[in-house]
């Protein structure tokens, strides 16, 4: 298991997306642009609660914009196992909304055709926005209460 040292001070200071970003996103800057199998190799050292959070953090770049999102989630689509990994996680922290959004999100990125696509897009991007920010809410009170899952607290 693999803890991020935080002092108390900066745990308690920290709002729900920096509190997100301390305790994953030295795993995400160590697997960034690496082979798959390290990559893998990598995650599978975190704990259940890590990993979940791990897969919840490759959503946040998908919040930019529409243009974002349509470009993310076809990507996740396409690489199942990250697909499968993502509602894993949001199982693990029972988020049901953001499950629900991301099937409804790859029912219209596989079956629509292109001219419909972007009406569709356009809803489920702002369905997506908000159950995110829920689901963040959510996941930052988990880590608060079980910090022990996530930190390394100093001194």
């Amino acid at each position: 298991m693999l803890l991020v040292e935080l002092s108390k001070q900066e745990f308690e200071e920290l709002d729900g997306v920096g509190l997100m970003m301390a305790c994953i996103e030295p795993t995400i800057q160590q697997v960034r642009g690496q082979h798959p199998s390290l990559k893998a190799e990598r995650i599978n050292k975190l704990n259940k609660a890590q990993q979940s959070l791990f897969m919840f953090r490759l959503l946040y770049p998908a919040r930019n914009s529409e243009q974002d999102y349509q470009l993310w989630m076809n990507y996740f689509l396409q690489e199942p196992d990250y697909w499968s990994g993502i509602t894993a996680g949001l199982r693990f922290f029972e988020e049901a909304v953001m499950i629900e959004v991301l099937k409804e999100t790859e029912a219209a990125l596989t079956s629509s055709p292109p001219d419909t696509l972007h009406t569709g897009i356009s809803l489920l991007f702002e369905k997506f926005c908000a159950a995110f920010d829920d689901s963040l809410h959510r996941i930052s009170q988990y880590i608060r209460t079980n910090p022990d899952k996530f930190i390394q607290f100093l001194n």
